[in-house]
């Protein structure tokens, strides 16, 4: 008796499947959501696998948008990882959720496309800010030590001067 072992060289088959890992281990699916906390700049989503009948298939990962999934410009693929881009914003009060695209081609050509939402967790802005800072033209902070004798530093402007600038104001907060 002898087996015979058949080994598809002509990579026919198309990805069947896209799948993302959440951060917690879980798949994507019905039960288990996609989501990211708001104000977490290049927040990871997941980790993005694909099913191929072609075992030792290679694939291309790519985001895309389309009538269903809009928001893929906010995201990015970075080592198999879909996470929020570093210069985007997830705001709770502004979008709850993004439709994402993602689309995985194989060596062939093939490909398959799978539309995840991701939604956004609100996180409480409990805290009151704590002052209000005004920094003078020259760099000092209004109010603070410093100069000769340690005296504290003061604005001023002299009389009668029309668009004068004083300083800049900031804010201190510790949810910022």
């Amino acid at each position: 008796m002898f087996t015979i072992n058949v080994q598809d060289v002509k990579n026919e088959a198309a990805p069947t499947d896209i799948k993302l890992t959440l951060a917690n281990g879980s798949l994507y699916d019905s039960k288990n959501a996609a989501s990211i906390k708001e104000n977490s700049k290049g927040a990871i989503v997941g980790s993005l696998g694909v099913v191929d009948p072609d075992a030792n298939d290679t694939h291309t990962l790519t985001l895309y948008d389309s009538k269903n999934s809009t928001d893929s410009n906010y995201f990015e693929i970075v080592n198999n990882q879909l996470k929020l881009k570093w210069d985007a914003s997830a705001d709770y009060e502004t979008k709850s959720s993004y439709s994402v695209g993602v689309k995985a081609t194989d060596s062939g050509g093939l490909s398959r496309s799978e539309m995840f939402t991701i939604n956004v967790q609100d996180v409480k802005n409990e805290a009151a800010p704590t002052d209000i800072q005004l920094t003078l033209p020259n760099g000092s902070l209004y109010g603070t030590k410093g100069g000769k004798n340690s005296d504290v530093i003061e604005a001023s402007i002299k009389e009668n001067s029309k668009g004068a600038i004083v300083g800049s104001l900031g804010v201190v907060d510790a949810d910022v």
